[in-house]
């Protein structure tokens, strides 16, 4: 699937509600009620949204409003638009609306959302907000504040005595699953409802994802988007907890990148700004900024250009257009097209909006080219927006102050690069948590010289194993990813146990420095589910040969012959989660969590794969037993790393304290692939297992929606086939939901009672079948009433009116819908008496009525 990705660089006033209500000519307060993704004649994918309003502020009331924003998910193209609200069915909100540039005014900022009867922008009660908007456009000359003052805000107070005492680390990138640890008291023994949230503006939230709960600690992810700020937690008792001191956000990624180590964007400019000449080196400028930073990421520069509309066609420009949203809001955006499988970039273009006043520096009023150049091609890099004024030094704060240049970067959008595009120069390099590896106390990641381990050469000690558990989240677009590997001296071969592009195991071993033999695994690994893997290099007790194997949960899955020199010699540096190739550089870094890596200097293939959870001494691991030819086992633990070498201690960031919380001596289940989708009216989910033993069955759970808090509860028990090393398929089936999005996951029950989950699946399902009614308004009526009717399928419809005693008296239409043209009807009473009357809708797949009452 392919996703349309735009950042944009906004400008967000300081009292925003007042600007939003001069800017817009539609204000309206109500709930979302039709939400469908169409693709446009040029190919461009919106978003219909149909709102019915519960308060009119401004514009004409109608009985529904319906709009389009930019952006959506069609069948498997999306377009995701950033500074773009998006809506879901039965959210409440407040829109501000421009008809005139037909967007909502401020991009993402125009878009209030209401929860539990507050309006979190405005930190003010619903009712409160309706009167104070309405006084305000009454007497738009008088101050908001002023008028704001005299309403009395509700603030939400803690019903028991909770606290947030401390958490750790206190700063950390966002979106890249860096783990937080929150201490304190009164959070409740468990989650239930309750929710983290990290600042966002500091109006409104991202809600992070909760890995562990209890009444004294919380551990979550830090959430993509969010901001520096402090931290906010609602308990599933109703207790609302603010931090006292903020989390401070380092940089923001989403886990996107161009391909290769050494990536390059290479991009045409036209140079069409009215306002200035010289904008082509001021975007060189910007390019050269970043460049300075790492080789291995350069901007180029590709010739002039005459492009002034975005399109999908391989090339990368910039180039300025009419206007975005008009003077004073989102002033540039970054379209980045991405293949989501893979979620390698491939194509990117800047617009900056001539409706905007650009200069070359800092001038009253005016924009700077090159500093707006430079936060655009951050995004082009793949770094987010933030938008606290803590974090308003770095580059890829999300507003820009008109009569300001910011040219010079950060500290921190320097290592959101870095962590991108990585140059590892020392040991103490850091990295993502997202990637892989180890990890030092201080939350940075160790991914070269972590040890020399003492392996012995020669033909005397020729065995050897490698094993780890990993829980990768992606594939490698190419090549390999490194779960560990350990270079042959000078010669800089030896062994390399990675992750392939197909998400097969390679074990990869040198014995004399040049020529490599490799093995493959027959099993794929599945992403985001903790594996077993193992590479073995034995010696035959019968001769001298060697044999090398490759081992999956236990299983032996491929043999092959190798020569007879040694593979290993104790000076060469043993690496995890990336590899030093020829040059010295660290490359084919692995995405995804590495747990338990255990090298030992003899051959295990025994088939017993158990977490290692009390192991008490390097050499005395629990998933081989007391060895004296083991050389190290590194746990990640939260205290101390288990190693032979004393170095800095380690965090676990699998999210399950010092152990894979696996209990079993073996894995009952495997599951494979996962898959859900709606065909028409049926829900079809279909997955498989590789392997089953001891396993008593899957119970399907969903929830409505696609908030990751939600709660699930089961709607179907699968029993388990039980074909021990042998793949299974599973498919269910369902006919009950709703249209609109739903999560999915499956419960994996053990005979022994352990329970195990998959990970969520989102899916759509459509309006099929089916169709969105407006009700008649006004409703009484006295000289019209008008209604709007889309279909989810192209059908002959046919809309009349009845009177109370079922005559039919009028035929308001009768023939063919296309798929949601949203038909406004307008039924003309002025000659009807008074009374009421019937609306009768029919059409191919659906019938429907609804009254309308006429007063004279």
């Amino acid at each position: 699937m392919l996703l349309w990705l735009c950042f944009a660089f906004s400008v967000k006033s300081q009292f925003q509600t007042p600007k939003l209500l001069q800017q817009a000519d539609v204000v309206l307060r109500g709930q979302v009620t039709f939400v469908k993704a169409y693709q446009k004649e040029n190919g461009q994918i919106f978003t219909r949204v149909v709102v019915n309003p519960e308060i009119w502020y401004k514009g004409n009331p109608q009985p529904a409003f319906v709009f389009e924003v930019a952006g959506g998910i069609l069948a498997d193209i999306g377009a995701v638009v950033s500074h773009t609200p998006t809506f879901q069915v039965q959210e409440e909100v407040v829109i501000f609306y421009n008809s005139v540039h037909q967007n909502v005014v401020g991009g993402e900022f125009g878009k209030f959302s209401i929860q539990d009867k507050v309006i979190a922008q405005e930190k003010m009660m619903v009712k409160d907000f309706d009167r104070l908007v309405q006084q305000y456009l009454q007497n738009p000359v008088a101050k908001w504040q002023e008028i704001r003052s005299n309403f009395v805000q509700e603030p939400m107070i803690s019903k028991i005595n909770a606290t947030i005492t401390a958490f750790s680390p206190t700063a950390a990138a966002a979106g890249e699953g860096k783990m937080v640890e929150i201490n304190g008291t009164g959070f409740g023994a468990t989650k239930g409802a309750g929710k983290v949230e990290f600042n966002k503006d500091g109006d409104t939230r991202v809600t992070a994802t909760v890995l562990t709960w209890s009444d004294t600690q919380i551990r979550v992810t830090v959430p993509a988007g969010s901001s520096s700020g402090t931290i906010k937690v609602s308990t599933d008792a109703g207790n609302v907890i603010t931090s006292v001191t903020p989390f401070m956000v380092k940089y923001g990624t989403n886990n996107r990148r161009w391909k290769d180590d050494y990536a390059t964007i290479t991009y045409k400019i036209n140079a069409n700004c009215t306002d200035v000449s010289g904008e082509e080196t001021a975007l060189q400028n910007a390019f050269n900024t970043w460049n300075a930073v790492n080789s291995r990421f350069q901007f180029l520069y590709g010739g002039s250009s005459t492009v002034t509309t975005r399109a999908s066609d391989n090339s990368n420009d910039i180039y300025w257009i009419s206007t975005i949203d008009g003077a004073g809001g989102v002033i540039a955006r970054n379209w980045n097209y991405y293949d989501v499988n893979t979620g390698t970039i491939y194509e990117s273009d800047i617009e900056f909006d001539e409706a905007e006043t650009w200069f070359l520096g800092a001038s009253s009023n005016t924009q700077d080219i090159e500093s707006v150049a430079l936060h655009e091609l951050g995004h082009s890099l793949h770094l987010s927006d933030y938008y606290d004024a803590a974090d308003a030094e770095k580059v890829m704060y999300g507003i820009s102050v008109t009569g300001t240049t910011k040219r010079a970067l950060h500290a921190e959008d320097i290592n959101g690069l870095n962590a991108l595009y990585a140059l590892y120069a020392a040991a103490t390099a850091t990295e993502s948590p997202a990637r892989g590896g180890f990890y030092a106390s201080s939350g940075a990641q160790i991914l070269a010289l972590i040890d020399n381990p003492t392996l012995s050469a020669g033909a005397t000690t020729p065995n050897l194993t490698i094993e780890a558990w990993i829980n990768p989240s992606s594939l490698p677009s190419s090549g390999f990813a490194t779960i560990a590997a350990q270079s042959r001296g000078t010669l800089n071969r030896g062994f390399e146990l990675v992750l392939n592009s197909a998400g097969k195991i390679e074990f990869r071993c040198s014995v004399n420095g040049t020529s490599v033999t490799t093995i493959l695994s027959t099993t794929t690994i599945p992403l985001n589910q903790w594996t077993h893997v193992r590479g073995v290099f034995r010696k035959s007790i019968s001769n001298n040969n060697r044999f090398m194997y490759v081992v999956i949960n236990g299983s032996n899955e491929a043999t092959s012959p190798v020569g007879a020199s040694p593979l290993y010699d104790s000076s060469a540096n043993f690496t995890v989660g990336g590899y030093f190739n020829f040059s010295g550089v660290l490359s084919s870094v692995f995405q995804g969590k590495i747990d338990e890596v255990h090298l030992s200097a003899a051959s295990k293939l025994r088939s017993t794969i158990t977490p290692s959870t009390a192991a008490t001494a390097a050499t005395v691991p629990v998933s081989v037993g007391a060895d004296e030819n083991s050389k190290g086992l590194w746990k990640f633990d939260d205290i101390t790393s288990l190693k032979t070498v004393v170095t800095t201690s380690y965090l676990d960031y699998s999210g399950n304290n010092s152990s894979l919380g696996l209990t079993a001596t073996y894995l009952a289940v495997q599951l494979g692939t996962f898959t859900a989708s709606f065909i028409e009216d049926k829900l079809d989910l279909q997955w498989n297992t590789q392997s089953e033993k001891d396993f008593y069955g899957f119970e399907v759970e969903y929830h409505e929606g696609q908030k990751q808090d939600a709660t699930f509860k089961a709607i179907a028990f699968i029993p388990a086939k039980g074909q021990e090393n042998q793949a299974v398929n599973y498919q269910y089936h369902n006919f009950d939901l709703s249209a609109g999005y739903h999560t999915f996951r499956l419960k994996m029950i053990d005979l022994d009672g352990t329970v195990k989950y998959s990970t969520d699946i989102v899916v759509f399902k459509e309006l099929s079948n089916a169709f969105v009614l407006t009700p008649p308004y006004p409703n009484p009526a006295t000289q019209e009433s008008v209604f709007r009717l889309s279909v989810a399928k192209p059908q002959q419809v046919k809309v009349e009116v009845f009177n109370a005693i079922g005559q039919r008296i009028r035929i308001l239409y009768d023939g063919y819908l296309q798929t949601e043209d949203a038909k406004l009807f307008n039924l003309k009473v002025a000659d009807l008496a008074s009374g009421l009357y019937i609306i009768k809708i029919k059409g191919n797949h659906f019938e429907s009525s609804q009254q309308v009452t006429v007063i004279k």
